[in-house]
């Protein structure tokens, strides 16, 4: 039940936004691929340096390294309009990074079982 209430209260900040200019913001697309794609190689370097000192099962660096490629969490949503933050800012880079994920998890999956 959560999970449900966060996303439809990410949806209500998100109506009450302009959405065509923040999908437009290359800010919001510079926050995406960071998280999407620059913290999760970053992770696997991190670990691949590591792997001499620190031995780790498949399954453990596959899942560190899976859950940095994880879009930005709702809640950060939530915290920016609590506070009284940047909220539209934040809820379109939720609403990006989540629909960038479709396509790059699948990628860092196929990167990590190669």
């Amino acid at each position: 039940m959560n999970t449900g209430l966060v996303m439809l209260v990410l949806g209500a900040h998100l109506d009450r936004c302009d959405v065509g200019r923040i999908l437009s913001s290359t800010q919001i697309y510079k926050v995406g691929v960071l998280r999407l794609v620059a913290m999760p190689l970053l992770t696997f370097a991190v670990l691949a340096a590591a792997s001499g000192s620190v031995k780790l099962d498949a399954a453990v660096w596959a899942s560190l390294v899976l859950y940095q490629a994880m879009p930005v969490a709702t809640v950060a949503s939530l915290f920016a309009h609590k506070y009284d933050t940047d909220g539209p800012f934040s809820s379109g880079v939720v609403a990006a990074t989540t629909l960038l994920s479709a396509v790059t998890l699948p990628l860092a999956l196929t990167f990590l079982m190669a």
